[in-house]
């Protein structure tokens, strides 16, 4: 099987990063013109909120015959997960408290960037849950049950 690609963009942190970033780096500009010299503060929120949108831009899951795989941003954050340790996987819809991000939740692990659906994956080998961001629940999970089921 051809590996399937499913990518997910964080719209919502290019809403508000950005525009941070922008008025960060206005501020910087108008104290260095205004003769201030202390440009840490501005330097370091301007740069983590770089790394931060770079990190988590968007999710995409690979799904092929043996793994299901997913990488957050430039893919610094990624998981794979073998087929075969996978009891079962069904679509959720996200309690508004979880956020977006990387989360502990009962149980286990968020990984999600955008909206509120994920896929929720169960292991034979452990107890644990992950549930992974997408804006096609429908068919990764469709897809993935049946893989787990051959």
């Amino acid at each position: 099987m051809e590996p399937k690609h499913f990518t997910q963009y964080g719209k919502l942190m290019f809403y508000i990063f950005i525009p941070i970033i922008i008025i960060t780096l206005l501020k910087f500009y108008t104290h260095y013109h205004l003769g201030n010299t202390d440009f840490t503060p501005v330097i370091i929120i301007t740069f983590l909120l770089s790394v931060i949108l770079v990190l988590v831009y968007k999710l995409s899951i690979t799904i092929n015959d043996q793994h299901i795989s997913f990488k957050m941003g430039i893919g610094l954050i990624k998981k794979s997960y073998p087929i075969s340790d996978i009891k079962s996987v069904q679509k959720v819809k996200n309690n508004l408290l979880y956020g977006w991000g990387i989360r502990v939740i009962p149980g286990g692990w968020l990984y999600n960037v955008s909206g509120f659906y994920a896929i929720e994956l169960r292991f034979h080998s452990s107890d644990k849950v992950i549930r992974i961001g997408t804006d096609q629940p429908e068919e990764v999970c469709k897809l993935c049950q049946t893989l787990i089921n051959k």
